[in-house]
C-alpha cells in the first residue's frame, strides 16, 4: 500500500485495490459457509441429501 500511494494513486483506490479486496476473501468464505448451514437448516434431512448429491 505504501508503494501504491508513493506512485500517486488516490487513497480510496489504494484502500479498495489493496486493503479491502484482500480483506474480503475470508469474510466471503465464512458467509458462504454460513449460508449453506442456514439453507440446510430449513429442509428435511432426506431431501437435503438428494440436493447435495446432484
Amino acid at each position: 500500500m505504501r508503494t501504491a500511494r508513493a506512485k500517486g494513486l488516490p487513497y480510496r483506490a489504494v484502500l479498495w485495490r489493496h486493503a479491502l479486496r484482500n480483506a474480503m476473501i475470508p469474510v466471503l468464505t465464512i458467509l458462504g459457509l454460513l449460508s449453506r448451514i442456514v439453507a440446510m437448516s430449513f429442509c428435511e434431512p432426506r431431501s437435503c441429501l438428494r440436493e447435495l448429491s446432484s
